[in-house]
């Protein structure tokens, strides 16, 4: 019974690795008009004053204990 078992297997990891490989492929190869731009899209966004942080952070831990 094990000649059939290991015929299982590989045929198992062979099929899956013919299903895997080609996704694999298309996400690793970049898409037409991919690539770096001399701008970005959207600017960034500007970071948090400290007060805002102060103030969500407290929020949320009065949430939680409310």
């Amino acid at each position: 019974m094990q000649g059939l078992e290991t015929v299982l297997v590989r045929l198992a990891a062979t099929v899956a690795s013919s299903l895997v490989k080609p996704v694999v492929k298309s996400m690793v190869q970049p898409g037409t008009g991919a690539g770096l731009v001399a701008d970005p899209v959207r600017p960034l966004p500007k970071p948090a004053p400290p007060e805002k942080l102060a103030r969500v952070l407290s929020a949320r831990i009065a949430h939680a204990h409310a």
